[in-house]
């Protein structure tokens, strides 16, 4: 499967394109039995429980220092650099304020929930643990993975925002950069697909694209907070199931009518 973020600035006017796409690729039989990753059995997740903070510690040192690290957030950098002088006006546009009411404004108001760290992490855990309690080994290797993938984008995350101190569209505090709904969302994403594919790896990239969104509509958020979260927790769910099959990273430009873009894609089972 190839996931492609495709960001398109034009030249010409104000508006940016942002898009997030899916090519199935149906492999045979046989290449699809060598893909599977191996059956986690209930003995390797009871052995794995008393090492979770030793491989959230290898994570973070993952992070920083593979190659997918630089490849994705030197994406993340250019495109949020590459819309921050668009960020004021889609602001504007896009504030919740101005469509309170409306079905726009109805259409997002789940977002803060769902995207918020404690929906994500307390679901993580969640999963974990009833994956243990009903002895079902796949789920609770699920959860373990969500717990890692969250707890080291919510680390991250964090750190930039304190770092950056950016102040919210709504002047509410200096926590805008980078989009922790975005981030979080984004890495549960990439967990799922990485486990079970393009079926639930679909189906989460657009709840993900969704809250993002809220976050814009909320007047929380500018779109360059947003797309550079989403780097971060697409990142961040790579780092935690690097051995769930290989995975390629390619990055490219784009020259469209008007406008230039850039092309992330990342390619995996």
């Amino acid at each position: 499967m190839k996931l492609l973020l495709l960001v398109l600035m034009s030249t010409t006017r104000p508006a940016i394109v942002l898009a997030v796409g899916l090519t199935v690729a149906l492999p045979t039989a046989a290449r699809a039995q060598r893909s599977e990753p191996a059956a986690v059995t209930s003995t390797q997740v009871e052995e794995s429980g008393g090492s979770l903070l030793g491989d959230i510690g290898r994570d973070y040192r993952r992070f920083f220092t593979s190659r997918e690290t630089a490849i994705i957030l030197s994406v993340g950098v250019a495109v949020s650099m590459g819309v921050r002088p668009f960020d004021g006006s889609i602001a504007a546009r896009f504030n919740g304020e101005l469509n309170q009411g409306t079905g726009i404004d109805a259409a997002f108001e789940g977002g803060e929930l769902l995207g918020g760290a404690l929906f994500q992490v307390g679901g993580a855990f969640a999963t974990y643990g009833l994956g243990r309690a009903v002895g079902q080994p796949g789920i609770a290797s699920l959860g373990r993975d969500l717990v890692r993938a969250q707890l080291l984008t919510q680390g991250i995350t964090q750190a930039m925002k304190y770092g950056v101190r950016r102040t919210r569209p709504d002047g509410s505090n200096a926590a805008s950069f980078p989009s922790g709904h975005s981030s979080g969302t984004f890495a549960s994403a990439t967990v799922l697909h990485r486990h079970y594919g393009w079926k639930a790896g679909v189906p989460a990239y657009a709840v993900a694209t969704w809250v993002a969104a809220s976050r814009l509509n909320e007047n929380k958020h500018f779109l360059s907070d947003v797309t550079f979260g989403a780097a971060v927790g697409i990142l961040g769910g790579q780092t935690v199931t690097f051995d769930h099959g290989s995975t390629r990273v390619e990055v490219a430009p784009l020259a469209v009518p008007a406008g230039a873009g850039v092309q992330l894609t990342v390619t995996g089972r």
